[in-house]
C-alpha cells in the first residue's frame, strides 16, 4: 500500500515539514517519488518509527 506525505504525517503525528526535512536531510532512504510527490510504502514506516522515537529523546 501506498501512502501520502499528508496521509504519514497524520498517522505519525507529526507536521508534513518534519517529513520534508528528514527526507532533505538523507535520513528517509528509499522513498520513491511519482510525479516529483513522495510516496511512502509500508516499509518505510520502520524507518519513520526509529526517527519518530530519537526525536522523542
Amino acid at each position: 500500500m501506498t501512502y501520502s506525505i499528508k496521509e504519514v504525517a497524520d498517522m505519525m503525528n507529526v507536521e508534513p515539514s518534519t517529513l520534508r526535512y528528514y527526507d532533505s536531510m538523507g535520513l528517509l532512504p528509499g522513498v520513491k517519488r511519482v510525479n516529483g510527490r513522495r510516496v511512502f510504502e509500508d516499509k518505510d514506516f520502520k524507518w519513520l518509527r526509529v526517527l519518530n522515537c530519537m526525536k522523542k529523546n
